[in-house]
């Protein structure tokens, strides 16, 4: 994990735009951009678990295939900065915090999605909390 504060702000940034209150303001290009982002995040974190587990550079450009954002060039530029560990920590940690809020907000009626954007918009906590916390809501009834 990089760091608590690029847990919650990356992942929370993007996922506030999956609220129901949110989503319903955005235009239907603005919802495919936003998927796309996230797809986009999901790709990186599962190619950087990918490359950890030691596939080369051609079997990472194979798995990327289906993906039409991104360029070969584009591709070559990213593993070349992954070769820093913290930069790969970085970048893998946007998709991996977004599944995460993601998935806890899913849990939550709208109501309790907002006071969990909240308590994690305004605090670095680590995703221990994060998930305690949404748990504590979910079971709650307000």
């Amino acid at each position: 994990m990089h760091d608590p504060h690029t847990f919650n702000g990356e992942g929370t940034a993007n996922a506030i735009l999956y609220h129901p209150e949110v989503e319903k303001k955005l235009s239907k290009y603005e919802l495919l951009s936003r998927d796309r982002v996230a797809t986009g995040h999901y790709l990186v974190s599962n190619a950087i678990i990918l490359a950890n587990q030691g596939k080369d550079e051609e079997e990472l450009i194979e798995y990327f295939s289906d993906f039409p954002f991104l360029s070969r060039e584009r591709l070559l530029d990213s593993f070349a900065r992954w070769k820093k560990p913290s930069r790969k920590a970085y970048e893998y940690v946007y998709g991996s915090s977004l599944l995460t809020h993601r998935q806890l907000l899913g849990r939550l009626s709208p109501e309790k999605q907002k006071i969990y954007l909240q308590y994690a918009m305004t605090r670095y906590e680590m995703p221990e909390r994060l998930i305690e916390f949404a748990d504590r809501l979910f079971s709650r009834c307000l």
